[in-house]
C-alpha cells in the first residue's frame, strides 16, 4: 500500500502549518459568501452569467453550489480515505501474524507509517471541528446582525445592544394560555393581544417581540435580564404596556415561557 500510506505522510508533512489554514478561513466565511451569491444573482445580468457557466461542458453540470461546499466535503472525504487506510493496515497486521497464512500479499506497514496514519487523522479531525467551530460562530454573528437590523425601537426607548450576546434559541410563541384558563402574562402585556409572539433568548436576556408585516421586529414588549434567576436586574416594559398590577413582571410569571422557547 505505498499509495495509500503516501496520502497521510502528505497530510503529516502539512500539518500543523499554514497549509490547512485556508480551509478554515473559507469555512468561516461561507455564511458571507453565500449572502453574497443570493444578492449577485438578484441581478439579472449575472444570473444570465450563471445560466451559461453551468450549461458549460467543463462544468459537469454542477452548479455553483456545489462548487463553494467543494473545501468541506474535500476535508471530510479525506477523513473518510484516512480512516480506510487504517483498517486496511489494522487487517494486514494481523494476517501478519496469522501463522496459518503462508504468504501475505501485502507489505506489512511500518511503525512511522502507522503513526503518521494516526496523526493525520487526528489533524483532520482537528481541522473539522475548527472549521465547524469557525463557520458555527459566524452563522450566529450575522444572525445577531441580521435581529439587531430587525429591531425597531421608537425614540423614547433606548436600544438594547445585543451584538455582543450569545444567540441560543430564537421562535414563535402561539396562543398563550395558561393551563386554569385565566389571561396570561403575555396576554396582559399588550393592549391589541396579538396572537403571535417573537421569543429570542440570548445567554443573559430574554426578548419577547412582535413581527411586522415588514419582517421586522417591532420593540420588545418585554426585556428580562440576568439569565432568569433572582435578583435580576429589571424588565423594561414600554409606557403603552398595561398591566393591572405593576409595570415590572415577576422573574416566576416568565420561567414558562423559559422552559417553553428551548422546545421550540
Amino acid at each position: 500500500m505505498p499509495i495509500l500510506n503516501e496520502v497521510c505522510d502528505l497530510i503529516v508533512k502539512h500539518a500543523g502549518g499554514v497549509n490547512f489554514e485556508p480551509y478554515i478561513t473559507y469555512l468561516r466565511n461561507q455564511t458571507y459568501q453565500m449572502a453574497t451569491l443570493r444578492n449577485l444573482c438578484q441581478r439579472e445580468n449575472f444570473r444570465s452569467a450563471l445560466d451559461n457557466l453551468h450549461a458549460h461542458p467543463i462544468s459537469g453540470k454542477n452548479t455553483i453550489n456545489s462548487f463553494l461546499a467543494l473545501p468541506m466535503q474535500r476535508l471530510t472525504r479525506l477523513k473518510l480515505l484516512v480512516e480506510v487506510i487504517r483498517r486496511l493496515q489494522d487487517a494486514v497486521v494481523r494476517d501478519s501474524k496469522d501463522k496459518t497464512l503462508e504468504k501475505h500479499p501485502f507489505r506489512v506497514p511500518s511503525v512511522r507509517e502507522r503513526e503518521n496514519v494516526q496523526l493525520a487523522l487526528r489533524e483532520l479531525n482537528r481541522l473539522l471541528t475548527a472549521s465547524e467551530t469557525e463557520k458555527e460562530l459566524m452563522d450566529r454573528k450575522s444572525r445577531l446582525l441580521t435581529l439587531s437590523s430587525s429591531l425597531e425601537f421608537p425614540d423614547n426607548v433606548k436600544r438594547i445592544a445585543i451584538s455582543d450576546k450569545r444567540l441560543i434559541k430564537e421562535g414563535e410563541l402561539r396562543e398563550c394560555l395558561s393551563e386554569n384558563g385565566r389571561m396570561s402574562v403575555l396576554q396582559k402585556l399588550t393592549i391589541r393581544k396579538p396572537n403571535t409572539f417573537y421569543l429570542i433568548l440570548f445567554n443573559d436576556m430574554l426578548l419577547i417581540t412582535k413581527k411586522k408585516k415588514n419582517a421586522a421586529l417591532s420593540l420588545p414588549i418585554l426585556a428580562f435580564t440576568s439569565a432568569f434567576e433572582p435578583p435580576c436586574s429589571s424588565i423594561m416594559l414600554p409606557s403603552y404596556v398595561k398591566d393591572s398590577t405593576s409595570s415590572r413582571v415577576s422573574p416566576s410569571r416568565v420561567i414558562g415561557l423559559l422552559f417553553f422557547v428551548l422546545n421550540l
